[in-house]
Parts: structure tokens; C-alpha cells; sequence
């Protein structure tokens, strides 16, 4: 599980791009399969997640917003959503900025993207 490419936070997106490379690196000399499955999380992005509820479902970010991955989704136990919960409440320092921002994701669900390879790919390269 790494942070989406598309993460507008720097840090997340770097973070990926590395997480990328040494997949790749892994991979061309054979400790790794060709194959790996890496889920992504994005958190940060200027229209997503929307408010809503602490009821309502989270909805993946638009294909116009993220047009490379296909998300999946997982739906939370009552006692998987209180453990998320009392994990935020941890954020002590990021609360009073980004309070908003992690409150949205308290939802009866959570969100997975799987990245087109093309751009996995292309990463690679880049990097």
C-alpha cells in the first residue's frame, strides 16, 4: 500500500514515486515477480473527499480527477471504524490545520486504487 501518485502533497506523491523505483529495481533483478499488486490511498487533493456524513459511504474520486486508476472499496466493522477513528484523534499536531480533512474520511468504508501499469510504468522511467 502506497500513497497515490496523485497526491497534490508532495510528500505522499515522492513517497510513491519511490516506493515505484525500488519495485521496479526489485523486479529487474528478479527478487521480486513481474506481477505485485500495489494498492494506492490518496489523501490528499483539492476536490476529495467531499463532506458528507459520517454515515455516508466515501465515493472514489472522480475518473476525470484520478483517470488511471480503478478503485475498490472494503466496508468497515463498527469496531474497525472506532479504531480509525481514535487513530486520528492521535493526530494531534495536524488536527487544528488538517482537522476537516481527516474527519472526512470517518466513513463506513475505505477506498483502494489500483494505478493503471502504464503509469506505474512511466514513473519508473522518469525516476
Amino acid at each position: 500500500m502506497i500513497p497515490h501518485p496523485y497526491d497534490v502533497h508532495l510528500d505522499h506523491a515522492h513517497t510513491s514515486y519511490f516506493v515505484i523505483d525500488a519495485l521496479d529495481a526489485l523486479q529487474a533483478v528478479h527478487v521480486l515477480p513481474e506481477r505485485v499488486l500495489v494498492l494506492t490511498y490518496l489523501v490528499h487533493h483539492p476536490t476529495w473527499p467531499s463532506a458528507g456524513s459520517d454515515r455516508d459511504r466515501l465515493a472514489p474520486p472522480s475518473v476525470k480527477e484520478t483517470p488511471d486508476t480503478l478503485w475498490t472499496g472494503i466496508d468497515l466493522t463498527p469496531a474497525e471504524l472506532a479504531a480509525k477513528e481514535a487513530a486520528l484523534g492521535e493526530y494531534r499536531t495536524q488536527l487544528p490545520v488538517l482537522g476537516d480533512l481527516l474527519h472526512r474520511f470517518c466513513r463506513p468504508n475505505e477506498l483502494y486504487g489500483r494505478v493503471k501499469s502504464r503509469v506505474l510504468d512511466g514513473i519508473a522511467e522518469v525516476h
